[in-house]
């Protein structure tokens, strides 16, 4: 992820979770809970585009970042998804159906 994205995600995290404490150690955790999030956000949601930019406004920014809110208020993971599992369903199945239709897409060029 491109460094500007990445801070950017920072700076949303930090807002969601009322961070204004710049000290090292929190910026330390903070970096930590973005980065190990990212990969385990898209595996919940169905996400397998690399590329995919978590600050875009929209479903996946918002369970994004209630995601590491729950991480930085020490909650584990399964406490979310059990909060959020409507969400998370509703968001992976349009992944699930719009990968579908690329590859059906790109096998009907292939032919």
């Amino acid at each position: 992820m491109a460094s500007e994205k990445f801070g950017e995600l920072i700076n949303q995290v930090k807002k969601r979770c009322y961070i204004t404490n710049d000290e090292e150690l929190v910026q330390d955790r903070l970096n930590s809970i973005v980065k190990n999030a990212i990969p385990k956000v898209k595996n919940l949601l169905g996400i397998y585009n690399d590329e995919f930019d978590f600050t875009t406004q929209g479903e996946e920014n918002e369970l994004f970042l209630n995601f590491c809110m729950y991480r930085w208020n020490n909650k584990s993971q399964k406490e979310f998804e059990s909060n959020y599992i409507g969400d998370i369903l509703s968001i992976r199945h349009q992944n699930e159906v719009k990968y579908a239709k690329e590859n059906e897409d790109e096998e009907s060029n292939n032919e």
